[in-house]
């Protein structure tokens, strides 16, 4: 009988050596997620009252999972906050800054020059306006949205700098009333855009507006303004 021929042997597979794939949450891709959370977060609140404004819209916006959200920030609370305090932080450092340039100018070009610096900022970052005219009123009956102390400090704080940076010969009590009038007309003014320039059919993004809001603040502002400061270079 013939003997059947042994099959011949397998060659084993060449090993291969496994590499690493990246981590789908590396730190680069963890920073752009943030980032592109929080651009959606400043569109949303801006737009919506906080009690209005959802993680859902917001990863809408974002083309993110909204439970992935929460990786980032766990609640609502924190994203707003943290949007809020970016906004704050930010014009903070900058209104200083033209206070600062235009304190001591003749009175008429240093509140010109403000304003221009307002508007142009505006234009580029108007999200803080946006979120504290949207939430300033808050019910009587109900605690306030969290982050509610940072508006009330940014107001107090814009006040602040302008009393300080601003020398005037008038009690105390005139300038803060100034100061806080002049607050509240550019809070609501740029704010509220939509619903002021829409009364005139005006665009709230064009320079027509903007430009309104400017003159608006020089008519009512600036006499009494230099009444306070009383420098002889005004006069001429």
């Amino acid at each position: 009988m013939a003997q059947s021929k042994k099959a011949p042997a397998k060659k084993a597979a060449p090993k291969v050596t496994a590499v690493k794939a990246e981590k789908p949450h590396s730190k680069g891709k963890k920073k752009e997620t943030r980032e592109k959370i929080l651009a959606a977060a400043r569109h949303v609140f801006s737009n919506y009252p906080y009690h209005a404004a959802s993680i859902r819209m917001i990863g809408k916006i974002a083309e993110i999972e909204h439970p992935l959200i929460s990786y980032y920030f766990p609640n609502k609370a924190e994203l707003f906050i943290s949007v809020l305090e970016e906004a704050v932080k930010r014009q903070m450092v900058v209104e200083a800054e033209w206070l600062s340039e235009v304190g001591h100018m003749e009175t008429a070009r240093g509140l010109s020059i403000f304003l221009d610096h307002e508007l142009d900022y505006f234009r580029q970052y108007p999200e803080l306006f946006c979120i504290i005219a949207l939430n300033l009123v808050q019910s009587e009956d109900s605690e306030p949205i969290p982050g509610y102390h940072l508006i009330e400090d940014t107001i107090n704080n814009t006040v602040k700098e302008f009393m300080e940076k601003v020398p005037m010969s008038a009690p105390a009590y005139e300038v803060e009333m100034f100061c806080r009038a002049f607050s509240n007309h550019l809070t609501h003014f740029l704010g509220a855009s939509k619903f002021h320039a829409s009364l005139m059919s005006l665009d709230p993004h064009s320079i027509q507006y903007l430009n309104w809001v400017k003159d608006t603040a020089l008519f009512v502002f600036l006499p009494r303004l230099k009444m306070m400061v009383k420098r002889p270079s005004d006069s001429k």
